[in-house]
């Protein structure tokens, strides 16, 4: 996982399974929001540590990502559901071929 929250357009990027994991096939998402107005206020205190495990699932429309969350007057991250309605890349690859 990766998060490039700076600019106009933050993007995560999502590898599923894990590098470290072996599988046949890897699966690459980056997804963010087609618009400004849809990103959420809170967009920098959205945390995504390089590496981390997240859960996702998706609808037609959106992508629903579990990440940790600084919240006012919280000192510990939450996880919470961040959705994303713009798929900025999908890219499958199999294991060995670069």
């Amino acid at each position: 996982m990766e998060w490039n929250a700076g600019g106009t357009k933050p993007i995560l990027s999502l590898v599923c399974p894990p590098e470290e994991v072996f599988a046949p096939l890897r699966v690459y998402f980056q997804v963010s929001w087609a618009r400004a107005e849809h990103m959420p206020a809170n967009r920098l205190e959205i945390l995504a540590p390089p590496k981390a495990a997240a859960r996702m699932h998706w609808t037609r429309t959106e992508f629903h990502v579990r990440l940790p969350v600084f919240e006012k007057n919280q000192k510990k991250p939450l996880a919470k559901w961040i959705s994303f309605n713009e798929l900025v890349a999908f890219y499958v690859q199999a294991t060995g071929q670069e």
